[in-house]
């Protein structure tokens, strides 16, 4: 199971860069409030479809190599430590713009309340994509 898991971690980012490349898009346009519904749902995403997966397999180290797809032959050659950085690290930086989004972020990456309470608004079929 552990490369199997390895490999769903690694879609999972170069999903989350995607999404973030879109976000990014965004707040340039219409800045951080308008947003923050986008920064919210993807730290969900983080929390449940990379960290989840990390945290449930205890051989994953900063150190390990992994190819996070970026298309249908593009890959971008990270190690976990790297690649969380350019996912969950780039989620916090976006949302340290503003102190509530960032509590609000810190919270869902943690599993606080803001996970569940946001858990339980996302549409059932949305999750299990997840």
């Amino acid at each position: 199971m552990g490369a199997i898991d390895l490999n769903r971690v690694a879609v999972s980012m170069g999903k989350v860069l995607k999404m973030l490349e879109e976000l990014e898009n965004q707040l340039k346009r219409h800045g951080i409030e308008e947003n923050k519904e986008t920064v919210l749902v993807l730290a969900y995403v983080c929390r449940v479809s990379i960290l989840d997966r990390i945290e449930a397999n205890s051989w994953m180290r900063g150190d390990t190599p992994i190819k996070i797809p970026l298309g249908l032959i593009r890959y971008r050659n990270e190690t976990l430590e790297s690649g969380l950085q350019i996912t969950v690290g780039k989620i916090k930086d976006i949302a340290s713009s503003d102190y509530e989004v960032y509590d609000a972020v810190e919270d869902i990456l943690s599993k606080g309340p803001t996970f569940y309470h946001l858990q339980a608004m996302l549409p059932p079929e949305y999750l299990r994509k997840l």
